[in-house]
């Protein structure tokens, strides 16, 4: 498979640097104890791209950093920016403490891996005991103690489905270029492959963090907000549609969603414009971008039985 070769930033080590940030607000950043809800958020997707989107995302120049949601699609943004200029880095966030595990264990198999296919071989095809022993190892080495605590007392059924979401993708192994044939070249996967020297360089530079935290915690997005050049950076912020989880839960109110998903406005008032990608369930999961957080509305995340989500709405690059 021919590799893009890029240039990337001189190391800028920010999970060192939000590490240390953080330390001190592990009680307020490490979400609250709640029944695992599947892994919905772990390497695959069900999240659809318009023609001409990252194409045209490019010609904006995004030069900073990619913050994002979840340890799956948000791999794919990296085709957002121009290969003469990198991301600084990337902050991947999630509520799910073991979705955080399994991205720390992506980010060291890119450290440790030389080529695509080592990766793909070390993380993709672990066999199972090696899978448990790198979550019993990733777990003893966490310095949240408030997470590590939590990792400790999630119960072995539950690993067990992460596990499999994990082997769901073994058919990229051992012939991997076959299993990338047969799927696509933006998923999120495909991009950590297609673009493996970018990801490896960010990873060995310790410039990929991955965050256990409500991806609209304020003292987050501070710390966030504070990282090196990030203010004076074109940034992507990424919500997937988080939007629609906050709001289905029985009982809640539609004005209680938006102020929460307010501090996230705080990204947009920048020096450089920050551009926003997101998606709903009634955007037919497409994402869509523009340079402020959409301004949602009750009616933007009512379920609708839609037969057939096979269609792009319109608006969805820049139309807002």
């Amino acid at each position: 498979m021919n590799q893009e070769k890029s240039k990337v930033p001189p190391a800028i080590n920010i999970a060192g640097i939000l590490d240390e940030k953080l330390r001190e607000k592990e009680s307020s950043i490490t979400p609250p104890e709640s029944k695992a809800r599947g892994v919905l958020a772990l390497l695959d997707t069900n999240e659809k791209v318009p023609v001409g989107f990252f194409e045209t995302i490019q010609e904006k120049n995004p030069d900073g950093y990619i913050v994002g949601v979840g340890v799956g699609n948000v791999f794919s943004l990296l085709n957002c920016f121009q290969e003469r200029n990198p991301p600084r880095g990337m902050v991947l966030v999630d509520i799910d403490p073991r979705v955080v595990t399994i991205g720390k264990i992506l980010v060291d198999s890119l450290k440790q891996a030389e080529t695509p296919s080592d990766f793909v071989n070390d993380f993709f095809g672990l066999p199972k005991d090696k899978l448990e022993a790198r979550i019993r190892e990733t777990i003893s080495k966490e310095k949240n103690v408030v997470l590590r605590q939590r990792l400790e007392k999630i119960p072995s059924q539950e690993w067990e489905r992460t596990i499999k979401a994990v082997q769901g993708w073994s058919f990229l192994t051992p012939d991997f270029k076959s299993g990338v044939q047969e799927k696509e070249s933006y998923d999120g996967a495909m991009t950590m492959i297609n673009k493996f020297d970018v990801f490896r360089e960010m990873a060995r530079s310790n410039n990929i963090a991955v965050i256990c935290s409500d991806f609209t915690n304020l003292d987050l997005i501070v710390s966030i907000q504070d990282l090196p050049g990030f203010r004076e950076s074109r940034n992507i912020i990424y919500m997937s549609n988080i939007v629609d989880h906050i709001a289905r839960p029985q009982g809640v109110k539609f004005i209680d969603v938006w102020n929460k998903m307010e501090s996230l406005v705080a990204y947009g008032r920048e020096s450089h414009k920050s551009i926003f990608i997101d998606t709903l369930q009634n955007l037919n999961y497409f994402l869509r971008v523009g340079y402020t957080m959409p301004m949602y509305e009750e009616e933007d995340v009512e379920f609708r039985d839609v037969k057939d989500r096979s269609n792009a709405p319109e608006g969805l690059i820049f139309g807002r």
